[in-house]
């Protein structure tokens, strides 16, 4: 069957602005922002991908101006018309220079997937890409042009895997949520240099295990995984057995590079999520910088209203608000301030993602010690289709 298309209902207000508090004050100049969203949707059975639902939205390119929304949709149904399958997928990138919002938020994606057809499984993939081109005059910083500023930068990141099933034994051998992101650096007539990056994953088992590893700033142990069903036991009254949550509570990771006065640089965001899912009565959500929307859509398509979506948010939204925008991120060392946008600091964000920017002091390549950039993370590029 041809998948449907369905736009989740998102608030496309998630915005970013500066933090910059230390002097002298460095508000940069964003010279041009842009980007791409992509959602994909991917059903498969006995391994064979059967169909696939893909969008995506460029600046320049499909569209004019920020925001970008690219959402994918996939339903099936049985012979008696009950659908028995959903997946979906919404990537947002909003223009981080219009808007209040606090903490500042202009990347989110929201992926659900649930089937209880015993034979379908998904692969959903959701991307979003922000490049800031940008520079510091000499009047901004009190420094020459030519001279080389060191910047401190903070992301903040805010979200939650999620997994249920019917099963108190699952086997959720196959299972995996994953996201990924980096910041880039690109200087002119310098390679580029990768100045933050990280990874987690969320890997099923037999007996219901699901075992939690991280790579680059994600450390597994600043993570913990939480069992809804023993705070919230009316969850299983729907006839769910395994409700479990991996929050992300606006966790924030400091890094720094270096610029050179009034010459323009390029910060480069890649931030994307990929569940699989299987074909197990088992339900699977990854959501970053939004509300926890289209699993809710999912469960709903499938098990009509009994209310399991709404529980859910209910009980996630006890230890970590996905939007980023009721809690300061865990670490932030400087508190929130209002009515800063259009010109800001040098930053870059997604999901939540705000940076709190300060020159550290000139720099003249042959006297200071140059900080070695964090590992990258390795791996493949969640654009590309996964071959399994």
């Amino acid at each position: 069957m041809r998948p449907s298309r369905l736009i989740t209902p998102v608030a496309l207000a998630p915005t970013f602005f500066l933090l910059a508090l230390l002097a002298p004050v460095a508000v940069a100049e964003v010279v041009e922002i842009t980007g791409k969203t992509t959602a994909r949707v991917t059903q498969i059975q006995g391994g064979s991908p059967i169909q696939t639902d893909y969008a995506e939205q460029t600046l320049p390119g499909t569209a004019t101006n920020l925001p970008l929304l690219s959402s994918a949709h996939i339903q099936t149904t049985n012979e008696s018309s009950d659908v028995v399958t959903s997946a979906q997928c919404v990537s947002l990138l909003a223009d981080p220079r219009v808007g209040n919002a606090v903490p500042p938020n202009d990347v989110g994606l929201d992926i659900g997937a649930y089937a209880v057809d015993g034979q379908t499984s998904y692969e959903v993939v959701g991307n979003a890409v922000e490049t800031r081109r940008i520079r510091i005059t000499p009047s901004e910083v009190a420094l020459n042009a030519g001279e080389t500023v060191r910047i401190r930068s903070l992301f903040a990141l805010a979200g939650a895997f999620i997994v249920v099933a019917d099963d108190a034994d699952a086997d959720l051998t196959g299972l995996e949520i994953e996201a990924i992101f980096s910041i880039t650096q690109k200087r002119p007539n310098q390679e580029p240099q990768t100045r933050l990056a990280g990874r987690a994953t969320w890997t099923g088992g037999p007996n219901a295990t699901l075992t939690l590893t991280g790579s680059g700033v994600i450390n597994p142990t600043m993570l913990g995984p939480v069992d809804l069903l023993s705070p919230f036991p009316d969850l299983g009254v729907s006839g769910v057995q395994i409700a479990r949550l991996l929050p992300f509570p606006v966790l924030s990771f400091a890094y720094e590079y270096d610029v050179v006065v009034d010459e323009e640089f390029v910060l480069e965001l890649v931030f994307g999520a990929h569940v699989m899912t299987v074909p197990r009565n088992v339900g699977v959500a990854a959501v970053f910088g939004l509300p926890q929307r289209a699993f809710n859509e999912s469960l709903r398509e499938v098990r009509g209203d009994d209310g399991l979506g709404e529980a859910l948010s209910n009980a996630v939204a006890t230890y970590v608000d996905t939007t980023g925008q009721t809690r300061p991120p865990v670490g932030f060392p400087f508190p929130w301030l209002s009515g800063l946008c259009g010109w800001f600091g040098v930053e870059t964000a997604l999901a939540t993602a705000c940076l709190c920017v300060a020159p550290l002091g000139l720099r003249r390549a042959a006297k200071r010690r140059r900080i070695a950039p964090p590992r990258s993370v390795t791996g493949r590029l969640f654009d590309e289709p996964r071959r399994r």
